[in-house]
């Protein structure tokens, strides 16, 4: 979380002044580096560093992708785009641990009602 929020206030100015292509890019290439990296950590301590950095890396898509809203569109374009994007991330961390127990009971019913259509 500190990474993610240290990471936006220095990425925005930072996409403002490069572009949006290249912060993202470095971003997302830092991330995959440091996600890599915390898979071989010998101890806590580097997986924790690593952490840290895939969140000031991670935080790259997360500003950027609303700079690139505002950048294009406005008013109501605007507002459905950035509410999107807030189902998205709302959404994101449910998807990325398939097993909760939210995710199963909807993959246990989503596999009942495709049940019962093969019948």
């Amino acid at each position: 979380m500190t990474g993610i929020a240290l990471g936006q206030l220095v990425i925005g100015p930072l996409s403002d002044t490069l572009g949006r292509r290249r912060p993202l890019l470095t971003g997302l290439t830092v991330y995959v580096a440091a996600s890599l990296l915390c898979t071989v950590a010998p101890n806590p301590t580097v997986l924790i560093g690593m952490r840290l950095v895939q969140g000031l890396a991670g935080a790259a898509g997360i500003v950027i992708a609303r700079a690139i809203v505002r950048d294009l569109y406005d008013g109501l374009g605007a507002a459905r785009l950035l509410s999107s994007l807030m189902l998205v991330s709302g959404t994101a961390p449910a998807n990325a641990f398939p097993d909760t127990a939210g995710n199963s009971a909807a993959r246990i019913a989503r596999g009942a009602a495709v049940s019962q259509k093969i019948r």
